[in-house]
């Protein structure tokens, strides 16, 4: 994403310098509940939410209204895919505490976008976000404070997050990928 592009979705959504980037429906499963939760303890940093937004969404604003975080949380409906991979690339964390997926398909894009991914043990999510990203448990609301303190705080630590995270995702390459299916092909044919 051009540099010219970041600063025009910086400004048209008024995104600051520092934020926690969550992608996905906004539903229960997808916790971000707990993210506000964790958010409490937080020095000043944003939660941005992009999804789809569905009766959960309200209990959201409600949590962050009654503990003083409504300034702190957004909730973006409606993004389109340019801005959305633009977001990602300023993003200083993308959270992904959800309880339950497939597979997780933001990491991989956060990842693919070289932003460090916090997401939650368990479930599929190691294979989405490979050794480079940070687990917690997706119940405990101070380990995820603590994890996103420790990562706000530490550039060189956020760097080799990047790092890890673009060697990661190469193996879901669309040139990876069609390797890895090609061979399949080729071993079910052989057998």
């Amino acid at each position: 994403v051009p540099d010219a592009r970041l600063r025009e979705v910086a400004e048209r959504y008024a995104l600051p310098g520092t934020f926690l980037l969550a992608v996905g429906t906004i539903e229960r499963r997808k916790n971000l509940l707990l993210a506000l939760r964790a958010l409490e303890g937080l020095p000043d940093v944003p939660l941005v939410a992009v999804g789809r937004p569905t009766p959960y969404a309200e209990e959201l604003h409600a949590f962050a209204r009654a503990h003083g975080l409504a300034g702190r949380f957004r909730l973006l409906s409606g993004v389109t895919t340019p801005d959305l991979a633009a977001m990602y690339r300023l993003a200083t964390v993308a959270l992904y505490p959800s309880l339950f997926e497939g597979f997780g398909l933001p990491i991989v894009e956060a990842l693919f976008s070289g932003t460090p991914v916090v997401t939650t043990r368990g479930g599929c999510f190691a294979e989405a976000g490979g050794p480079g990203s940070v687990y917690v448990d997706p119940h405990d609301a101070e380990e995820l404070r603590a994890a996103l303190a420790g990562l706000l705080a530490d550039e060189g630590r956020r760097a080799a997050m990047r790092e890890a995270g673009l060697l990661h995702v190469a193996r879901f390459s669309e040139e990876a990928i069609a390797g890895a299916l090609a061979a399949a092909y080729d071993d079910a044919l052989r057998a």
